[in-house]
């Protein structure tokens, strides 16, 4: 087995040139993958590029490149003689490699003789793994705020979708990686542990003349110590970096509400205006997927504002922000517990000042004594 490789002070990586293996090594921790490249045509038929294609590998000045075509199309598996699509594309397809400091970046350039199916990408499969059986910590914001999924844990996850931010990581105590990418728009997280092994891919789309441009995914390894914190601020700074990261300073400037934001209670779960109607009790989040993620966060559905209110006052805020918590599961839950009487909330709220945000269908505003109330479709919280 031959290989080719590219290396700095920070990193080294090697390929075999029959494409069976894939390594990377830094001082704080290394990877190999094997199966390292999917492909996903027309939602359904999966790709096997490295096996029955012409691949070609090589290194191009400090650029790692890979071009596959020729590829033998099947529709269950290659022996079988259904075949579909039938005539089959000439898809051919092109990977780079590169590294940039501390970090790795995979390319994933456009497919080359697309027909009107979407194409899925994968490269590398697998970026992330982990063993659920073994202490560790996936992080990342993968719905409406920041996500911790602590192992061992045999509690199923499978995420599969665009996410709050484009970042995600998986830390033990001797380190860990993270993944993030810049093209926020035609990509999924996809997550996935069954309490035997544990997974993490960035997926990207292709569709002929309409998103046709090169994605790339970052992976950087971070040293033991590290969590989730040292994660979001590498994310940060490369929002910075790429001009995009806007200072709370700012965004006050635009949006002077903003200002009042800083330092309240976040409040995202079934929220009700008054009074908690006959036979409601407090229940676990919509947010939460098991009964050990219940017991530890406690029972934060189903309060009335002035229990919120009341609670984050006697704990020495002056301030809470409240959504209720909405559309979820592509609109399976409904998380509006009622959506009448708005404007009976002023009566049961406290005398101190505070500020509700209500995430709903319908956009409103009045004011009363000693209380300013906002009920908007998109809050100032999530625009922020």
């Amino acid at each position: 087995m031959q290989f080719i490789g590219i290396e700095n002070k920070y990193l080294t990586l090697q390929i075999a040139t029959d494409g069976s293996v894939l390594r990377i090594k830094s001082e704080y921790g290394c990877v190999e993958y094997t199966d390292y490249l999917s492909v996903v045509y027309g939602g359904s038929i999966v790709l096997n590029l490295l096996d029955y294609a012409k691949v070609r590998i090589f290194r191009e000045n400090d650029v790692i490149k890979i071009d596959i075509k020729d590829l033998i199309w099947y529709a269950r598996f290659p022996a079988h003689g259904y075949i579909k699509p039938d005539p089959s594309p000439d898809i051919k397809f092109s990977f780079e490699i590169r590294l940039e400091e501390d970090e790795v970046l995979f390319t994933v350039c456009t497919p080359q003789n697309m027909d009107d199916e979407p194409v899925e990408i994968v490269f590398p499969r697998n970026i992330l793994k982990w063993d659920p059986q073994k202490p560790g910590e996936l992080a990342g914001a993968f719905h409406s705020l920041g996500s911790l999924h602590r192992y061992p844990s045999e509690v199923f996850l499978h995420i599969n979708h665009r996410t709050i931010l484009p970042v995600a990581g998986f830390f033990t105590s001797n380190g860990g990686i993270g993944i993030r990418t810049s093209d926020i728009y035609d990509y999924k997280l996809e997550l996935l542990s069954d309490g035997k092994t544990g997974c993490g891919n960035m997926v990207f789309e292709f569709n002929k003349d309409k998103n046709e441009y090169n994605r790339t995914c970052r992976m950087k390894f971070f040293p033991a110590g590290s969590n989730y914190v040292h994660l979001a601020k590498w994310h940060r700074n490369a929002v910075q970096k790429e001009n995009r990261f806007r200072s709370l300073k700012e965004k006050i400037a635009c949006s002077p509400e903003v200002e009042k934001l800083a330092g309240s209670v976040i409040w995202k779960h079934n929220t009700y205006p008054a009074k908690v109607p006959d036979g409601v009790k407090k229940d676990y989040s919509l947010y939460v997927r098991s009964l050990e993620a219940g017991e530890a966060e406690g029972k934060p559905g189903n309060w009335s504002a002035k229990e919120i209110f009341d609670t984050a006052n006697h704990a020495g805020f002056d301030r809470v922000c409240i959504l209720n918590t909405g559309w979820n599961n592509k609109g399976f839950d409904s998380g509006y517990p009622i959506r009448n009487a708005a404007r009976k909330m002023t009566s049961k709220m406290p005398p101190h000042t505070a500020e509700l945000f209500l995430t709903d269908t319908f956009s409103a505003c009045m004011t009363t004594t000693g209380m300013f109330i906002r009920i908007q479709m998109n809050s100032l919280l999530t625009r922020s």
